[in-house]
């Protein structure tokens, strides 16, 4: 059973207490629902309930705002962990925001390890690895608690699990540089690597391990390739390889083998999708963006392709129906507004194509090519309004003529 021993406004603090040797830490990663500028409900705390039964006692550290756990709280919260800790070994153990954390402040809760998966070194402004992943935290975060790049934790141990295939390596270089830190570079998983190490190793295993010191890298790597190739990553990757050297078919091939490894993940049947359209297989593609848009019905991106594979059917209201589901799932994107406004105007429906391009433009006044397409419309508009008004010309003149007609006779 948890119990709170500190809530504040930033920061919360849960601890379960089961008498064990080992003692873990855990921060929360950051969450991008969260608000930016307002305090949201604390979160769960990472992994809690997970490491009682692995004989280890919880500090689960709670957030309620993406601020990087640089609030005057933390330095409260870390008082309270050290105090009722006192005695064991600790653990730090955090995901992105959350690792950042586990590293960041190792040194002041005197952990032994700490457990670190796709950490960042430094992420406020003006930092010198020009990381500008999360500036939206920027506007309401003060960096005054930014340790690891002091150096004060230079003696700090620990493990950082990170993809070699994104930015996080700089980060972990850094952070190798600045503590005692065992660096596990991994070939996939990109941000956070946590959802990889998990399929192939498992998170529990591998924190239960580091705690009792039987971490065995070497082995833990031969078991990870291994595993790897029962898992999407490898083709997936392959398939971006060969998409990129305009081998359609090749890529296709390579991510129906990744659907079949995990076939979860609505990114790969987009994937696929997508390809599936580009090669001309209309049926293929449409069962493979249904397949996305079950697994995640809020994917915009597979109503624009399934308005594509309509239109390629020549079924118009179709494709703006489609497009109109992904418009409203993705208001602020003119790209979509504007196709919208494409299969509108192949439609004939002018006054709403007219409509959906200035919207287009609204959300994008610099977009030459709304601006271009908005006067295509109304081109149409103008010239439907002169071939209308010759009609309405043409059907009075033979009006009189047939009443002329009709008095002769």
């Amino acid at each position: 059973m948890h119990r709170t021993i500190f809530s504040g406004d930033d920061l919360a603090l849960d601890v379960y207490e089961g008498g064990h040797s080992v003692s873990i830490v855990t921060f929360e990663s950051r969450d991008q629902h969260l608000a930016d500028d307002s305090s949201s409900a604390f979160g769960p705390g990472f992994g809690r309930g997970r490491f009682g039964p692995l004989g280890m006692n919880e500090y689960l550290v709670r957030r309620n705002r993406n601020h990087w756990y640089q609030t005057p709280e933390i330095e409260r919260v870390i008082e309270l962990i050290v105090e009722a800790a006192e005695g064991t070994r600790i653990i730090t153990y955090g995901s992105s925001m959350g690792a950042f954390a586990a590293v960041n402040f190792a040194h002041a809760l005197r952990a032994d390890r700490f457990i670190a998966v796709s950490p960042l070194f430094d992420v406020e402004p003006g930092n010198e690895l020009r990381e500008r992943r999360w500036e939206a935290d920027w506007s309401h975060t003060r960096f005054d608690h930014n340790l690891i790049k002091t150096g004060i934790g230079r003696d700090s141990k620990g493990y950082v699990f990170y993809c070699t295939s994104t930015a996080d390596e700089r980060h972990a270089e850094r952070i190798a540089a600045n503590t005692a830190a065992t660096l596990v570079p991994l070939d996939y998983g990109g941000h956070p690597v946590g959802f990889y190490l998990n399929r192939t190793y498992k998170i529990k295993r591998l924190i239960s391990e580091i705690a009792a010191e039987e971490f065995d890298e070497p082995a833990f790597r031969r078991e990870v390739d291994a595993a790897t190739l029962e898992t999407h990553y490898p083709y997936e990757r392959q398939a971006e390889v060969l998409w990129k050297a305009g081998d359609v078919e090749g890529s296709i091939a390579q991510l129906r083998i990744a659907v079949e490894k995990t076939g979860d993940l609505a990114r790969l049947h987009l994937k696929l999708g997508a390809r599936l359209l580009r090669a001309g297989d209309l049926d293929a593609a449409e069962h493979a963006l249904a397949r996305a848009l079950e697994i995640d019905p809020h994917a915009a991106d597979a109503h624009v392709r399934l308005s594509h594979i309509h239109a390629g059917r020549k079924d118009l209201p179709a494709a703006v129906d489609e497009m109109r589901r992904a418009v409203d799932l993705r208001p602020a994107r003119p790209e979509y507004r504007l196709r919208l406004g494409e299969w509108l105007l192949a439609n004939g429906d002018l006054a709403d194509a007219e409509q959906a391009m200035l919207q287009a433009l609204e959300l994008d006044p610099d977009s030459a090519h709304a601006r271009r397409r908005l006067g295509a419309v109304r081109a149409r508009i103008a010239r439907a309004g002169s071939n209308h008004g010759r009609i309405r010309t043409g059907m009075a003149a033979l009006r009189a003529r047939l009443a002329s007609l009709r008095r002769t006779d």
